[in-house]
């Protein structure tokens, strides 16, 4: 009998505008968040807090994948603020089918770190990570 649903190892893709075919994506799905600051208002006679909502906020989040030949990521990273791009975390089930996008745009690499464990003798495979701040994120 043939197994109608095989099961994924991926738990998630990343794809980056410009970098089509960038894969290797590897550990768990970031911790993607937003929000609205709100900004406590004080009532001068009972001093009880009101809430008025503020800026959008969007912390930075990290994504890894397994180092290879392609440049893209870390060119990327190189150019700091200066090179802003938009993309998507796209999360899918044990089908590999796509369950969820959440989208960013006016994203640039805080943070590149590149880390060959195959150089200690270690089982562990060379990676390298970016850290993201973005100016907005969605749902898609």
């Amino acid at each position: 009998m043939a197994n109608d649903y095989p099961i994924s190892r991926e738990k998630y893709f990343v794809e980056i505008e410009g970098m089509d075919g960038l894969g290797g994506w590897i550990g768990d799905p970031p911790d993607l968040e937003y929000g609205t600051e709100a900004e406590p208002i004080y009532d001068s006679q009972t001093e009880r807090a009101r809430y008025l909502p503020g800026r959008k906020v969007i912390p930075a989040f990290k994504i890894a994948r397994m180092f290879d030949a392609d440049k893209r990521l870390q060119q990327w990273a190189d150019e700091g603020p200066k090179q802003k791009l938009s993309g998507s975390v796209i999360y899918v089930d044990y089908t590999g089918e796509e369950v969820r996008r959440n989208n960013w745009t006016g994203g640039w690499v805080q943070r590149y770190k590149m880390n060959d464990r195959s150089i200690e003798g270690a089982d562990g495979v060379a990676t390298e990570s970016v850290v993201i701040v973005a100016e907005d994120m969605f749902i898609g």
